[in-house]
């Protein structure tokens, strides 16, 4: 496929290959979460978040990787702009919208959005 790069695109936009690279995901997630491997959770959870077939679960998985970053990884403005970014597509987002604003109280360093 590396040698067929029009075949790899369409194979990249096609949902049975996007499913295919999800079940790896799925178990190194189940993996880093039981080891707390903090920084390798987050980046299958963001991956995971780019693989996503729909808005819903791609607000799901942002809204478990930004709670990972506050909680786990003490990364406060990390998990700000991600609950940011999921309020940019779901104005309606009650979680992000609760965390957002519970973390701005709490970091007073942190400016909210324009």
């Amino acid at each position: 496929m590396l040698d067929k790069p029009d075949e790899a695109r369409g194979a990249s936009r096609d949902p049975h290959h996007r499913l295919d690279q999800r079940r790896p995901l799925k178990s190194l997630d189940h993996l880093y979460l039981r080891q707390s491997q903090w920084s390798e959770l987050a980046d299958i959870i963001g991956a995971a978040a780019r693989l996503a077939a729909d808005e819903e679960t791609t607000a799901t998985l942002q809204l478990r990787l930004a709670d990972l970053r506050e909680t786990k990884m003490s990364e406060i403005e990390s998990a700000i702009e991600i609950y940011r970014d999921v309020l940019e597509r779901d104005l309606n987002n009650a979680a992000a919208l609760a965390a957002l604003e519970r973390l701005i109280q709490l970091e007073p360093t942190a400016s909210p959005s324009p």
